[in-house]
């Protein structure tokens, strides 16, 4: 399997996600807010699994037996920049398994105190996020397994990712309206793993842009 079909599973995955979690959301009452939402995901679940089936050759859905060896490979890297995309594939999932496994009544991962049906749906729908942030660490493992790193999509890949996780570490590294730093294992766990994978796709899609501008052919001579 390709990149392409790779990320466009990811989004029809994190948007029919999305869609299972605000449809167990119905004590939210908010129709603007499912109105927008869910929008947003049915587009992006029919885009996607459009886009895949366009690409896709043969059965519509992937092998069980490659979606199997494509997980196992994970735990053999073939090289420095692959082991550390394949600790991010592992560190994604824990994550999008603890948010989504956010229940009323108990704490969350973010804030320390009990959490409202508002805060346990943005956990749940940020789980569904990372499950596409899972298949996009892999598909950079797999891009460094290949060394391809320096190519363009790698690098936009690495600079979303570093994106995302620095708007994630910043949102719970302090509690906004107390002001506080968030305490607690589970919060701690999870903003050192949003840092780390902030601080190496930065350093990546870094070393990437230098690559393709020093891999350019010089200007011709006037």
């Amino acid at each position: 399997m390709d990149t392409f079909q790779r990320l466009n599973i990811g989004l029809a995955v994190q948007s029919l996600g999305c869609l299972v979690v605000l449809a167990q959301a119905v004590s939210l009452r908010s129709p603007p807010l499912v109105a927008f939402l869910g929008t947003v995901a049915s587009l992006g679940l029919l885009v996607s699994s459009r886009v895949y089936s366009l690409n896709k050759e043969g059965f519509p859905f992937p092998s069980p037996t490659k979606t199997l060896s494509g997980a196992i490979s994970v735990l053999m890297p073939r090289n420095g920049p692959a082991f550390m995309y394949s600790l991010l594939t592992v560190m994604f999932a824990g994550m999008a398994m603890m948010a989504l496994g956010a229940k009323p009544g108990q704490p969350m991962v973010i804030y320390g105190g009990l959490s409202g049906p508002m805060t346990v749906f943005m956990h749940r729908a940020t789980g569904a996020g990372m499950l596409l942030m899972t298949l996009v660490a892999y598909s950079l493992k797999d891009g460094a397994d290949r060394e391809k790193l320096g190519a363009t999509t790698f690098r936009w890949l690495n600079l979303g990712v570093a994106c995302s996780m620095l708007t994630m570490a910043a949102h719970m590294t302090f509690d906004w309206q107390s002001g506080l730093l968030v305490r607690g294992t589970k919060a701690a766990t999870m903003m050192t793993t949003q840092w780390i994978a902030f601080m190496w796709t930065s350093y990546m899609y870094i070393a990437g842009e230098s690559k393709a501008k020093a891999q350019q052919p010089p200007p011709a001579a006037a």
